[in-house]
């Protein structure tokens, strides 16, 4: 049962990745999904909110021309001059925008067909005759082909704007009598148009530069002004720029476009008036040549508006932005991948620690009984009395001896393991010459090669630089090394240590300490594992703890070193522990 159910927790901890790896792109492709969902949603807001901002300022700035067209729209008065200087200086006087008008023009058509114009001297408080402005040429010639008794609304261009205001009240009202004679019981009829006169105009000429610098500015900055700088643009009829903001935009269509420079209440103004008068109303449209704004009728004679986000449009903004959440969200669902990963890790690593923890107790209890095994029963046969030969004596002497050396190298080897798991790096550190570290341990190691029978021999070149390091660890690394290859290398007779130098490219001078067998060698699949704690290769026929070799690299990592291994020709096998050399200006 126990079996069982610890099966069945193994096979969902191995389904737990996949399951969270499945949800994980579950959750990826809803994330798409809605940031696709919500940018749509937000491009239409954005558009609507920018259509209202952008009505917003070609409503105000109607409204700007609406005052200034109505403000000089007067009653009817005997005295036009006069009443016009008035308005003028009335106008002066009001905000927000009085230098919006740059001049007053008074326009009346002569006996010759022709048009005169008198310019209102501001600074004199006089009409003069002046000629007519090459600015509103095109004007001149919209009012010369007049043959309509109704006036002209307004007129537009770049560097001209101009509003025209009909002067009917200059007729002797008299003369509007109606020619017709109502029939009996009728109300009477609006009086007829004169059939000689011609009436006169005014035409308030309005500063472009002020419109530009001052009029429009205001306008979009208290419509368009925000965290966003969109392009905006106002051109007139013939495409001419009139006012530009914001940064260039390179390429694509103006997210909003309307027309400005309209008066829609003074058209229906004027024309109700023209009406009542029995004159027609036509409002001019630009000269001959292609509409630049389309068929539409509302387009003539207009500016128009146009505005673009600053990302080149709004669907390229809000592209951008959608593009920016899935950054966000896939690099969240990154991190979650990756604390999911570590987090099954961190469990395997655990889980591969406690079974070598496991394995740690039962290898140093298995190497630790062999020796007191042995101990003991070789102490209680002398206590006893059951060995008194002399000869007999000296033999169970020797083994308790080795058996306790023996069983002090493992002590010492689990303690120093222990240390350099819990210190890491060794705590003394001195220079170290690396023909007396060969020299100590071969002399070490001798005894135990003699009763192997085994030659060890050692060999350092010459100008080999000292090492630094802690001297008792070294030197039970390269012990480990050369008592690994008397062991399991023995049976070919000879084990060889030497010193030497090697020079690589970013890593500087390395000392080399190298321990060579001519044993039977190592099977291939063995190699990546001799360096693991307590492994023995399936040949391995004498006792060890298997931390010999484990002990030594982690030795060589703690002094910024390695080991290495690799089959020796024509058999055998060739320890290497690298370490790095000490500086000849640190050893002195």
């Amino acid at each position: 049962m126990g079996a069982a159910t610890a099966l069945t927790r193994r096979r969902w901890y191995d389904l737990a990745p996949a399951a969270l790896v499945v949800l994980l792109v579950v959750l990826a492709t809803l994330q798409y999904r809605w940031t696709g969902e919500l940018g749509r949603a937000e491009e239409e807001q954005l558009r609507a909110s920018l259509n209202r901002a952008a009505a917003g300022v070609a409503a105000d700035f109607d409204r700007e021309l609406g005052r200034v067209f109505f403000h000089f729209l007067q009653m009817p008065s005997p005295d036009v001059e006069a009443n016009l200087a008035r308005l003028l200086s009335s106008w002066r006087a009001q905000p927000p925008y009085p230098e919006m008008l740059r001049q007053l023009l008074l326009v009346e058509r002569g006996s010759d067909g022709d048009v005169a114009v008198r310019a209102f001297d501001e600074a004199a408080g006089v009409w003069r005759p002046v000629a007519w402005p090459p600015e509103l040429a095109g004007l001149r010639r919209q009012l010369l082909s007049a043959r309509d008794r109704g006036a002209m609304l307004m007129t537009s261009g770049a560097d001209a704007p101009a509003l025209v205001v009909p002067l009917w009240h200059r007729f002797d009202e008299r003369r509007f009598s109606s020619s017709r004679s109502p029939a009996a019981g009728s109300p009477p009829g609006p009086p007829g148009p004169p059939e000689d006169d011609e009436h006169g105009v005014a035409i308030l000429w309005l500063d472009a530069a002020a419109i530009r610098d001052r009029v429009l500015p205001a306008l979009v900055d208290r419509h368009l002004g925000g965290d966003v700088d969109y392009r905006v643009e106002v051109r007139d009829a013939a495409g001419q720029p009139i006012f530009t903001h914001g940064p260039p935009v390179a390429g694509g269509e103006p997210d909003v476009v309307m027309p400005i420079f309209r008066l829609p209440l003074a058209e229906r103004f004027a024309r109700h008036h023209a009406e009542r008068h029995g004159m027609r109303l036509r409002t001019p449209g630009p000269e001959p040549g292609p509409e630049p704004f389309g068929d539409d009728p509302g387009f003539r004679g207009r500016w128009l508006l146009s505005v673009t986000h600053p990302a080149g449009s709004l669907a390229a903004a809000v592209a951008q932005a959608r593009m920016r959440n899935l950054a966000i969200s896939f690099v969240v669902l990154g991190l979650l991948a990756a604390a999911v990963a570590l987090v099954l890790r961190a469990a395997r690593r655990a889980e591969a620690l406690a079974r070598r923890q496991i394995e740690l107790v039962a290898g140093v209890s298995h190497e630790l009984l062999t020796p007191v095994a042995a101990v003991r029963s070789a102490g209680e046969n002398l206590a006893a009395g059951v060995v008194t030969d002399p000869v007999k004596v000296r033999e169970y002497g020797d083994l308790i001896v080795r058996e306790g050396r023996r069983l002090g190298s493992l002590v010492e080897q689990v303690l120093t393991w222990a240390g350099l798991q819990a210190r890491g790096v060794p705590a003394a550190r001195a220079p170290i010459a690396a023909e007396s570290l060969v020299d100590a341990v071969v002399a070490a190691c001798a005894g135990e090669a003699a009763r192997a029978g085994v030659a060890l021999e050692s060999a350092v070149a010459a100008g080999v630089p000292p090492v630094a390091g802690d001297r008792d660890a070294l030197e039970r690394a390269l012990r480990n090394l050369v008592e690994n290859a008397v062991r399991h290398g023995g049976s070919g007779g000879w084990v060889g240590v030497n010193a030497s130098t090697l020079r690589r490219d970013g890593d500087g001078e390395r000392v080399v300490l190298a321990v060579e067998d001519r044993g039977r060698g190592l099977a291939a699949d063995e190699l990546p594992h001799l360096f693991e704690p307590f492994y023995r290769g399936s040949g391995a026929q004498t006792p060890g703890s298997g931390l010999g070799l484990a002990l030594a690299r982690q030795i060589a990592e703690a002094h910024g070193g390695r080991v290495e291994v690799a089959r020796a020709a024509p058999h055998g096998a060739r320890f290497t522990l690298e370490l790095p050399a000490m500086a000849a200006e640190s050893a002195a």
